[in-house]
């Protein structure tokens, strides 16, 4: 289970009338006002292209609002499952990476990466030459030693394995920090458990009472199905 040690209940997250976009070009969207206490598990969805991404680089600072403000509690440690595991050294191994990257002996990396289901041949492999599912074990297991308390994941389940989908949501299910997730699952959506479900929009946000009332009442053909980024997976 990821560690949160240390996280404080004042650990949030609050957008105030924020629009959202690149530079000066801002998303035709409504302003977005938002507060995620910490220990939320907040799930993000709507149609492709709407700009779920975008708000996500927004909430943890990666991107400047066009207009408005974001506050993030100054306890807070974001760790992003990035959809590309983009961050990840592909010519060192798991083990040195860890070993590298929290300052731990490499015999214990290689203990907390086992933890987390890389094999021991996987261990000492080159990151690059590993699944997608090893690669976020591999991610997972160092969020875990960096004290990782607020886990932000876009498309988390794109590009991994049967398995590698089964570990992201079982760590999740354990996880007691904040997370907040882009999806176009609804089998991850539903199995995670979160407590709010968020529709971004040309509207802004608006709470989605559950998945399968919102699949019932607004994706009325499979093509709609398709356009949300709700298929079953």
């Amino acid at each position: 289970m990821l560690d949160v040690a240390g996280a404080t209940t004042s650990s949030s997250i609050i957008l105030d009338s924020v629009a959202i976009g690149y530079g000066s070009a801002r998303l035709p969207l409504a302003p977005i006002s938002l507060r995620i206490d910490f220990g939320e598990r907040i799930a993000i969805v709507g149609y492709n292209g709407v700009g779920k991404s975008t708000l996500l680089r927004t909430l943890t600072r990666d991107l400047v609002p066009v207009d408005g403000d974001v506050a993030v509690g100054r306890d807070l440690l974001f760790g992003n499952l990035a959809q590309e595991h983009e961050g990840l050294p592909r010519d060192q191994t798991p083990r040195t990476y860890l070993a590298q990257l929290s300052g731990v002996d490499p015999f214990d990396a290689g203990v907390r990466l086992i933890q987390y289901g890389l094999t021991r041949q996987q261990v000492d492999k080159p990151i690059g030459q590993l699944n997608p599912g090893a690669r976020a074990r591999a991610l997972l297991a160092s969020f875990s030693l960096r004290k990782v308390n607020t886990l932000v994941l876009d498309e988390p389940t794109n590009h991994l394995d049967a398995e590698g989908i089964r570990e992201v949501i079982a760590t999740l299910k354990d996880y007691e920090g904040t997370v907040v997730a882009v999806s176009h699952s609804r089998d991850f959506l539903s199995a995670v458990q979160f407590s709010r479900v968020l529709l971004l929009s040309q509207n802004g946000l608006s709470e989605v009472e559950s998945i399968d009332d919102f699949m019932a009442t607004t994706a009325e053909t499979a093509r709609d199905v398709v356009a949300l980024g709700l298929a079953s997976r």
